[in-house]
């Protein structure tokens, strides 16, 4: 075999050898490729790798916490089937304490939707839905007034909750639940349902 021949030969080969090479030794390069990237990760970068481990973790947290509330909202609703929703929560809260989200809750009512109506509607806020009927206290209306961490739950255990105008706000993902604030802008963000009533419009005009 001749020099050019066998350098030709090697030359053919070679991408195969190397592929062969690469493919046996793909995990150990993909390691070591993670340690470069991480080693050489800007501050930026090393702040947005943390800030998301600490939210899925609080993710998890939060999942971990709606599914014991769903659970002993199912166990509380077959012991106690002539209860309402709310009274269940309020049940919650009583015997689970903090392992619950509405520890720092109080029971609301229609007064209390419809107050906020008024002055939310006042400074130029818009209800998303009008229904022609009167209101009906078909899911629990709760009051924050000191501090509330946004939270989720979903169908038919989702909440309303009235956010007074100190209460500090602690974020999150609201659910299907509607978190109603006085600020427009945190309305938009945690609250995707604020309907108005005729009972409330006709009550409202006579202030007007």
């Amino acid at each position: 075999m001749s020099l050019n021949e066998f350098v030709l030969g090697c030359l053919v080969i070679s991408p195969f050898v190397f592929t062969i090479w690469h493919l046996w030794n793909y995990k150990e390069i993909k390691k070591e490729i993670k340690k470069e990237i991480k080693k050489e990760a800007t501050p930026k970068i090393q702040a947005a790798i943390d800030y998301r481990k600490v939210y899925l973790k609080k993710q998890k947290e939060n999942y971990e916490k709606e599914r014991a509330i769903y659970e002993r909202t199912k166990e509380l609703k077959e012991r106690y089937p002539w209860l309402s929703m709310s009274e269940i929560h309020e049940k919650l809260k009583k015997e689970d304490g903090d392992k619950t989200f509405f520890k720092c809750l109080s029971l609301g009512n229609k007064q209390n939707y419809f107050d906020f109506l008024d002055l939310y509607v006042e400074n130029g806020g818009i209800a998303t839905h009008h229904y022609e009927n009167c209101y009906s206290n078909f899911k629990p209306i709760y009051i924050a007034k000191n501090e509330i961490e946004i939270f989720s739950l979903y169908g038919s255990r989702q909440i309303m909750v009235i956010i007074m105008p100190d209460c500090k706000i602690i974020d999150g993902d609201p659910g299907h639940n509607n978190f109603y604030c006085y600020d427009d802008i945190l309305n938009q963000k945690y609250a995707s349902w604020i309907p108005t009533y005729q009972d409330w419009a006709e009550r409202f005009e006579k202030c007007i």
